[in-house]
């Protein structure tokens, strides 16, 4: 399985969840944008209408950021909205995990969470 394809399992894996937040999330391999707007109840040609579908988007998330020592494996990624991974940084206890999110994912990946790798 390719690193994408596993990206988008784990993005599945949390029900398209932030794990931050906790909101839902949209990714444009699997939806154009009209489809997130009427998912995420964006009202499209409003001023901050490109802002949100932004921020809303899937990213993955590095639970220990690269720049702190964090590996590139699966067992070091979640899926997190692309505002509270600009937000988090390279920061490993600037937030705390939504706890219905977390216990969504792999048992190996909610141990790097409770930093018990």
């Amino acid at each position: 399985m390719s690193y994408r394809t596993e990206l988008l399992t784990r993005w599945q894996e949390q029900n398209r969840l932030c794990i931050w937040c906790g909101r839902e999330t949209w990714n444009h391999t699997t939806m154009s944008r009209d489809e997130a707007r009427d998912r995420l109840d964006i009202t499209k040609g409003t001023s901050n209408a490109t802002r949100n579908l932004r921020r809303r988007k899937a990213t993955a998330e590095h639970i220990v950021p690269k720049s702190c020592g964090g590996s590139l494996g699966l067992r070091n990624i979640c899926c997190a909205c692309a505002e509270c991974n600009h937000t988090r940084g390279n920061i490993v206890d600037a937030m705390t995990p939504v706890p219905h999110v977390a216990a969504m994912l792999p048992a190996n990946v909610r141990r790097v969470l409770d930093g018990n790798v």
